[in-house]
């Protein structure tokens, strides 16, 4: 019975083994690396493109080394266009967003700030030499502080241009949704109009179609403590998902990051949802190869850190908590490790038994 336990302990720390190393693989980094396992492989992909999001924390707090080295990860992807779903610039936050919001004397002077920070973006970005898509965040089009928010969503029309509307390359179509169009008191949602207007886009024609949002608003027990309370989880999955359902299989949302990178994804229906952004503590960005209906979804990770990392009370431990018990692996693997080592207590009480009767 002792071989018997042995033999259980070897198969689990095996298993352990080949869980790590699938993990290993699927965070690889390199724009040769392997499809994520749960995605088709493409071969000669038509279309390439890039997905990086909750990145002002590094742009507007990084070292210049590292910001040119992210510029180099993903130049070397060679893109045909860069995504950008939300929180690109600081607005009238502090880039350490848990201390006290930016105080402007002026609305020339937010107005003089805000377009400082765009344009540092659409110049730096503007290096890659591809088009440059975005999905509003919080950071972009809102402000908590009301007698901002009417400036910030000003500029931001006059940089990028409406909320949410259709790109199109090739034959594939890109919608980008505002997720702070909502009639909560945080504006966190979708509001009637836009679903009304996606409808109507979803309706003009069946090309191969992905989607980018901020928040991901389908799912119910994401939340973050920092002034995205009050979201309209519901109105998603009641307004939005079932449009998207058999026409989208790809959407890609932009929050997450705090102080850690965090990637996460699951299948609702036909459509894959992926959540990705970047932290204080790291970037990562999605690399996105697509061949007709074959498609790649490639993870990429920089360790690359802000400057202000020293901080008293950072609630990213609650974040990377709330991340850890909502992910089904994690769940897979207790309920695994529960079930080794019910069986070894078993085989460790016979071994008991057969050797009391065979002394």
């Amino acid at each position: 019975m002792n071989y018997l336990a042995g033999i259980l302990l070897g198969l689990a720390a095996c298993l352990t083994a080949l869980h790590t190393t699938a993990y290993a693989a699927s965070a690889s980094q390199g724009c040769a690396a392997d499809a994520l396992p749960w995605k088709n492989e493409a071969e000669g992909s038509t279309l390439s493109f890039v997905v990086l999001s909750h990145v002002y924390p590094i742009l507007f707090d990084g070292e210049p080394a590292d910001i040119e080295q992210l510029l180099a990860e993903i130049a070397a992807c060679s893109p045909e266009a860069l995504i950008l779903p939300g929180d690109i610039v600081p607005g009238t936050f502090n880039v350490l967003e848990w201390v006290e919001n930016r105080v402007f004397q002026s609305d020339r002077e937010l107005r003089d700030e805000l377009n400082r920070q765009w344009d540092y973006i659409f110049a730096l970005f503007g290096r890659l030499n591809v088009p440059i898509w975005i999905a509003p965040g919080n950071h972009d089009i809102h402000s908590y502080q009301p007698q901002y928010q009417a400036t910030v969503r000003q500029v931001f029309l006059e940089n990028v241009g409406s909320p949410y509307h259709v790109k199109r390359m090739k034959e594939y179509r890109f919608i980008f949704l505002n997720s702070l169009d909502g009639t909560t008191e945080s504006g966190h949602g979708v509001s009637s109009e836009q679903a009304q207007w996606l409808v109507e886009e979803m309706a003009s024609d069946a090309q191969v179609t992905f989607a980018f949002v901020h928040h991901p608003l389908w799912w119910a027990d994401y939340t973050i403590p920092l002034g995205n309370q009050g979201t309209d989880y519901d109105s998603w999955m009641e307004k939005i998902h079932p449009i998207l359902n058999g026409q989208v299989a790809y959407v890609f949302a932009g929050d997450g990051g705090n102080d850690q990178n965090f990637l996460f994804y699951e299948r609702l229906g036909q459509v894959y949802y992926y959540v990705n952004g970047s932290g204080r503590r790291g970037v990562s960005f999605l690399h996105v190869l697509v061949n007709g209906s074959d498609i790649q979804v490639l993870p990429h990770f920089l360790d690359i850190s802000t400057r202000s990392l020293a901080q008293p009370s950072s609630p990213s431990s609650v974040g990377v908590l709330l991340d850890l018990f909502q992910r089904r692996t994690f769940w897979a693997g207790n309920a695994f490790a529960v079930a080794v080592i019910g069986l070894m207590l078993l085989a460790a009480r016979a071994s008991r038994r057969w050797r009391t009767h065979h002394p």
